[in-house]
């Protein structure tokens, strides 16, 4: 796995999504590349960890299709609460469906889901705050 580099400084990332395997695909991948990795499996919960760990948070990556509140009202509240925190959406769905009108709400980047380690790894590297 890749060390952290001057470009990929360690951070802390909250990844909301409600697939386990993604949650632990993600972990793994962010803490073998030395960055803390804090996981929500729904919508609240996500914007629960949100206000409660804004102040260390430098990235959310945010599922669009989640149980409860949706990746979009999940987007909005984190913005409310800290909108220097940069929020990348993940989606198995097509660019087209939603995506770019969240992005003109807020959101930095998308990453399609399934992600290439070197994708996930370049979209930190690109978006985490300092």
């Amino acid at each position: 796995m890749p060390e952290p580099t001057s470009q990929s400084k360690p951070s802390t990332v909250l990844v909301v999504d409600d697939n386990p395997a993604v949650l632990e695909i993600a972990s793994d991948v962010l803490r073998e590349a030395g960055h803390s990795v804090i996981t929500a499996a729904d919508g609240e919960q996500g914007v629960a960890l949100f206000a409660k760990q804004n102040g260390s948070l430098h990235l959310v990556l945010l599922d669009v299709v989640l149980p409860g509140l949706h990746g979009s009202e999940v987007l909005r509240e984190c913005q409310r609460i800290n909108r220097a925190v940069p929020v990348v959406i993940m989606s198995g769905f097509v660019r087209d469906t939603g995506i770019d009108e969240l992005i003109a709400e807020g959101a930095k980047d998308f990453i399609a889901k399934p992600f290439e380690i070197a994708d996930l790894a370049a979209i930190v590297a690109k978006h985490s705050r300092s």
